[in-house]
């Protein structure tokens, strides 16, 4: 027997947890902050010594990452992350929030 959902419960807005997903949401924790740090420009070299992970494994997470959210390179990355808020440390994002705040 196969299980269905109940009708009118889609509509009703139940059941469908990726309604307020982003991008962002799509990466795991490790990702978003090896992201966050490759946006600073630092080398894959760079963020492994800074994370104690290979310079290998910074490339497989980078190489997870980019399609996720639609990028195909860290200008991009460093540009979608700074214009969804989702990294406070960019530089486009802390000159943002510095124009809102003098408004």
């Amino acid at each position: 027997m196969v299980r269905t959902r109940p009708p009118g419960l889609r509509s009703a807005g139940e059941g469908g947890k990726r309604q307020n997903r982003t991008d962002w949401d799509l990466l795991t924790p490790r990702e978003l902050h090896i992201a966050h740090v490759a946006v600073e420009g630092l080398s894959n070299k760079e963020i492994g010594r800074q994370l104690h992970l290979s310079p290998r494994m910074i490339g497989a997470h980078l190489y997870r990452v980019f399609p996720k959210p639609g990028i195909a390179s860290r200008g991009q990355l460093r540009d979608k992350l700074s214009a969804s808020g989702a990294c406070p440390s960019c530089p486009r994002a802390r000159l943002l929030s510095l124009t809102a705040q003098l408004e």
